[in-house]
């Protein structure tokens, strides 16, 4: 996975990503991927989930993580929606990695 498609993931707070999935984001990123992300997911709300659940990483705290791992969480702006707080630290965290100059 290169860095583009890792940021691209982080604006997706209204995702659940496979573990696996998250696991790539964290590598691209060059950061640790911290097991506690892995939560179990049940059928409700309009998911659809095997009976006994399925394990996956929410979306916004996979964004919320990384943007603690770049030390750019504090300077986000509050949001209440999902997708627009994810959009924020993934907007963080691409400007960190360009004054990084990593991209």
């Amino acid at each position: 996975m290169q860095i583009t498609e890792a940021l691209n993931a982080l604006d997706k707070g209204h995702t659940i990503w496979m573990v696996g999935y998250a696991k790539r984001v964290c590598k691209a990123l060059a950061i640790p991927f911290d097991n506690d992300l892995i939560e179990t997911w049940h059928s409700g709300g309009g998911l659809f989930i095997r009976e006994e659940g399925s394990l996956g990483v929410d979306g916004l705290s996979l964004s919320q993580y990384v943007a603690e791992q770049f030390k750019v969480s504090q300077k986000a702006k509050s949001f209440i929606g999902q997708g627009s707080q994810s959009r924020e630290y993934a907007r963080l965290v691409r400007d960190e990695l360009q004054r990084q100059g990593k991209i």
